[in-house]
């Protein structure tokens, strides 16, 4: 029961004006979608920032982060995607076991 209205919640606020016509999947995706984008843009302040800037080593920082942060959620992506590549080929192999 808990589900059912759950999801009744869900569709009742994507309906909102301010929802744009959005649906959930695209604001879950949204966050993942920006490290791509804070890659571009520390990537260009850290190239034009002086060496001798203060700021120079953290901006450094922040990017090599942002960096780790997005090569984790390929890696995490990829396996994902061989374990569904395993399984649909699984359900080919031994179709009555499923």
């Amino acid at each position: 029961m808990k589900k059912k209205n759950f999801a009744k919640f869900i569709e009742a606020k994507v309906r909102l004006p301010r929802c744009q016509g959005y649906d959930m999947a695209s604001f879950m995706i949204r966050p993942i979608q920006r490290i791509p984008h804070y890659i571009l843009l520390l990537t260009d302040l850290f190239n034009k920032t002086s060496p001798n800037h203060p700021d120079y080593l953290s901006i450094q920082q922040a990017l090599d982060m942002i960096k780790s942060v997005a090569d984790f959620m390929n890696t995490e992506k990829r396996k994902y995607e061989n374990i569904d590549t395993l399984k649909r080929a699984n359900k080919k192999v031994f179709p009555m076991n499923h």
